[in-house]
């Protein structure tokens, strides 16, 4: 599940959501699940200004 999903289904800041999923990554009980740049269909990913902030980020349970 993406972080923003989880902070509208938990009524819960994101920032405090992205604070949370650090630290259960730093324990091992989270993975980062990140998009491969060679996945943009239009292929402007690598020149995107915001810094690949179109490539999506999942948060799974170990």
């Amino acid at each position: 599940m993406e972080a923003s999903q989880l902070s509208a289904r938990l009524h819960t800041p994101q920032a405090m959501i992205d604070a949370m999923l650090g630290r259960l990554e730093a324990m091992g009980k989270a993975q980062r699940i990140q998009e491969e740049p060679d996945g943009c269909l239009t292929g402007s990913c690598k020149s995107c200004p915001e810094g690949k902030a179109c490539l999506r980020k999942w948060w799974a349970l170990r």
